[in-house]
């Protein structure tokens, strides 16, 4: 089968939907598919060449409110010989254009709604995305062959607005690149970013931006050093927000005790996990499945997250411990009390290690999409 992928974001980078993105390329391509991805031109090419995968990079116009324009997609698109066309969230205008091609084409469109509306401050971005689901997302959502999403929550959204044809797809994982961390990688891991024997290691994974609560981490992460001096905060990831987390570091004299990772690769993530003691994930909106979890479960590294909705079947007192939505003080209590407590901490980790996510794995998750796709094509 011809597989045509839009995407805002791709390949390597933190991003869930970037990293969902690529690494479906690679399972469908895997399965005997040729795919071609379509993605903006602000992002850097692939450098390694993938069998059966085919990326077109499109001119990008710039990315106003977060949303590249893509002048050309249209006509790349039309190029292109597919059988079936699977663009990645709603609210990009690529899925729109990718949208409207299939319709001329009269090929199946399948989206995967990776994203929650957001709660903006600002009254016009608002207005905006109200009258952008309410009228353009819908119909074409109610036009397209399919509508994925990674979680009942999103379902129950969508088929509140009049959306029938949607169903849950779970984002997937490689179980392997989170077990298989070798003494000598994990120690090379930890020197490389100076954590020293008898050090507390606090792992934030995800885009720097007001959503994934990165600045409220940081006052959380104040609290908990005033009660274990010991205890160090990798941030993997970068975004808008780098030059605020990088002020609040100078301001807090912090430089010794937060480490910046910038963008790592997905191996290194993984050695990641596995030297820290917690896994904090602190967002306060948008969030769909969330990667990071499922990561941070198989790695058998607790977690301490915010009560999001989306993230209640997954945070539960079996694997870590929630807290409420925005509530610094709340959770830098948590995360101490798991610190001092080395038993109930020994607890979690080996919950974590024994819980099964099976059917997150890739090996699973593309069964059901080729399942998918063969009812259109």
């Amino acid at each position: 089968m011809k597989i045509c992928l839009v995407t805002l974001s791709y390949p390597l980078f933190v991003d869930g939907i970037s990293k969902n993105v690529f690494e479906l390329s690679l399972e469908l391509a895997k399965d005997g598919n040729e795919v071609t991805v379509f993605y903006p031109s602000d992002i850097p090419p692939i450098r390694k060449h993938y069998k059966n995968v085919h990326s077109c990079r499109v001119f990008s116009l710039g990315r106003p409110l977060g949303n590249p324009i893509l002048p050309t997609l249209f006509y790349h698109m039309l190029r292109s010989n597919c059988d079936l066309i699977h663009s990645h969230d709603g609210f990009f205008s690529g899925t729109l254009i990718a949208f409207v091609v299939s319709k001329i084409k009269n090929k199946p469109f399948i989206v995967t709604h990776h994203t929650n509306p957001l709660n903006y401050s600002n009254f016009f971005l608002k207005l905006l995305q109200s009258a952008y689901m309410k009228y353009i997302m819908r119909a074409m959502y109610s036009n397209s062959s399919i509508v994925l999403v990674p979680n009942e929550e999103n379902k129950c959204i969508l088929q509140s607005m009049g959306i029938k044809n949607v169903s849950v797809l779970r984002y997937g994982i490689h179980p392997e690149i989170y077990k298989n961390c070798t003494p000598s990688r994990l120690e090379d891991i930890r020197d490389r970013f100076g954590i020293k024997n008898g050090d507390r290691v606090l792992l934030f994974v995800g885009r720097f931006v007001k959503r994934k609560g990165i600045l409220n981490l940081l006052e959380v992460y104040k609290n908990v050093l005033r009660e274990n001096k010991n205890t160090k905060l990798i941030l993997v990831g970068d975004g808008p927000l780098m030059s605020n987390v990088r002020k609040f570091i100078k301001e807090n004299h912090f430089e010794s005790n937060v480490i910046l990772t910038g963008y790592i690769g997905f191996d290194e993530v993984a050695l990641m996990y596995k030297i820290s003691d917690l896994t904090v994930v602190p967002s306060l909106e948008g969030e769909t499945q969330c990667i990071v979890l499922l990561e941070s479960i198989l790695s058998g590294t607790p977690i301490v997250a915010s009560d999001l909705a989306v993230f209640k079947n997954l945070v539960t007192t079996h694997v870590g411990l929630s807290s409420s939505l925005g509530d610094t003080a709340e959770m830098s209590e948590k995360i101490i009390h798991l610190l001092n407590n080395k038993s109930e901490l020994d607890r979690l980790n080996g919950n974590c290690l024994n819980t099964d996510l099976s059917q997150f794995y890739w090996e699973n998750v593309i069964k059901e999409l080729n399942g998918v796709y063969h009812k259109f094509v």
